[in-house]
């Protein structure tokens, strides 16, 4: 029942009185990037790009050497499934360190997909590859996606202000990737402004989507250029791909009864030009038979308003909490 339970949460609904703003970002989708073992740094002649390509790497060698901890923000967010969400540089740091007690990254290629450049903000999806040496010397490697989320410093650099990751194919039993860390306090208070109200309404019309099965609302929340980055998925590219993707998820998931189902954002940011970005959170209490559970979780999306002022929801990459039991 979990694996029907993903957090790809997500409905359509017409937005309203909100005008369009028709200039773009520059966004340069590029091809992927596989840097060689040494992740010597690839160019490609686009600044933003070449900048998060940069830093990416730079942010592989870190974990190489145990060292990453320079390249977050202090209010840094960290959602790597199935760990529920870690957040602040201290947090991150001591799930990294407990993480290298059990298993120790030994090679981490990232694939850059694309950078959407917003000035100070840069957005970066693509995938990576990486493998790790167990404590009883046996080595494990493993495929996965991601997104992350970059700031630009006074001095031009590059730090971490939110990462998320998720498998391709899940690597190993969650107990193996989970810590057991006291929950962590987002580093911000939900906002109180224009777009938060837009993003709840359509957060709840996604909540009624999910409880009510319905596929035809679900696939129109999507932009016919979305892409979605599922966990234990590869991603899903437009709507060809989209489209038989959840028409499956949803038919797998007929037999459970959603007894709640609350979507909520825990934060957000106007990124200017039509575009936003949410943090977002889920919780789904279902039951099927005589089985029943709670599904929480959460990941971020990057939204984009059409000609007609209404939200699409462009990118989105979500990660599941793992529950001890």
């Amino acid at each position: 029942m979990r694996k029907w339970l993903i957090g790809l949460i997500c409905v359509s609904i017409q937005a309203f009185g909100m005008s369009a703003v028709a200039a773009p970002p520059d966004i340069r989708a590029q091809p992927a990037i596989s840097p060689p073992s040494s992740l010597a740094v690839q160019t490609s002649g686009d600044q933003g790009y070449d900048q998060a390509v940069t830093a990416h790497l730079a942010l592989g060698r870190a974990l190489l050497s145990q060292n990453a901890g320079s390249l977050y923000l202090e209010n840094a967010r960290s959602l790597n499934d199935p760990q529920p969400a870690l957040y602040g540089k201290a947090q991150i740091k001591a799930w990294q360190a407990a993480m290298r007690a059990k298993r120790q990254i030994t090679a981490y290629q990232p694939k850059v997909r694309e950078v959407f450049d917003f000035g100070q903000t840069l957005i970066e999806t693509g995938g990576f590859n990486i493998t790790w040496r167990l404590t009883n010397g046996q080595a494990e490697a493993a495929e996965g996606k991601y997104l992350l989320v970059w700031e630009r410093q006074a001095d031009a650099s590059l730090r971490l202000k939110a990462e998320v990751r998720n498998w391709v194919d899940p690597p190993v039993d969650e107990r193996a990737l989970f810590v057991d860390l006291m929950p962590g306090v987002p580093p911000s208070s939900p906002p109180n402004t224009a777009l938060a109200a837009e993003l709840k309404v359509l957060n709840e019309h996604n909540a009624a989507g999910v409880k009510n099965h319905d596929l035809a609302k679900r696939l129109s929340f999507y932009a016919d250029d979305t892409i979605l980055m599922p966990r234990n998925s590869t991603a899903k590219v437009g709507m060809a791909e989209i489209r038989p993707y959840l028409t499956a998820y949803v038919d797998n998931g007929r037999g459970a009864t959603f007894d709640a189902v609350r979507v909520w954002t825990e934060d957000c940011q106007d990124l200017g030009r039509g575009y936003a970005l949410e943090y977002f959170r889920f919780q789904v209490d279902w039951r099927a038979g005589d089985k029943a559970g709670t599904v929480s979780g959460g990941g971020v999306r990057l939204w984009r308003r059409g000609p007609d002022g209404e939200l699409k929801m462009l990118r989105e990459i979500g990660t599941h909490d793992y529950r001890p039991t």
